[in-house]
C-alpha cells in the first residue's frame, strides 16, 4: 500500500505498508533547499500523542515507523506531523 496523504510544491506525505507489514509515514521533499528533512527538530511525528522516531535517509526523504499493520488495522489512532511550517494531523480507524 502506498496512499498519498498530502502533496504540495515542497512536501509529499504517504502512508505505506511494505513486505515487512510495517505501517510507515513516508516524507518526500521536492526541494531540499525549501524543505530539508534532515534537520531533526524541524521534522516531528506523533502517534496518539507519543513521539515517533523519524529515520532520515537524506535531505529529501525520511520515514517514521508507526507499527505493525496487522495490529493497527483494528485500532483507531491519530498521527500528527510537523515539517518546518507545515502542520497536519490524520485520524485512522477500522474500516
Amino acid at each position: 500500500m502506498h496512499e498519498q496523504l498530502h502533496s504540495d510544491d515542497n512536501l509529499s506525505v504517504f502512508l505505506t505498508i511494505e513486505d515487512d507489514d510495517i505501517l510507515r509515514l513516508e516524507l518526500v521533499s521536492q526541494d531540499a533547499d525549501a524543505c530539508d528533512l534532515s534537520i531533526d527538530d524541524e521534522v516531528v511525528v506523533f502517534m496518539n500523542d507519543a513521539p515517533v522516531d523519524v529515520q532520515v535517509e537524506d535531505a529529501t526523504h525520511a520515514v517514521a515507523e508507526l507499527g505493525p499493520a496487522d495490529e493497527l488495522e483494528d485500532q483507531s489512532f491519530s498521527v500528527v506531523l510537523r515539517v518546518h511550517e507545515f502542520f497536519e494531523g490524520w485520524d485512522f480507524g477500522p474500516q
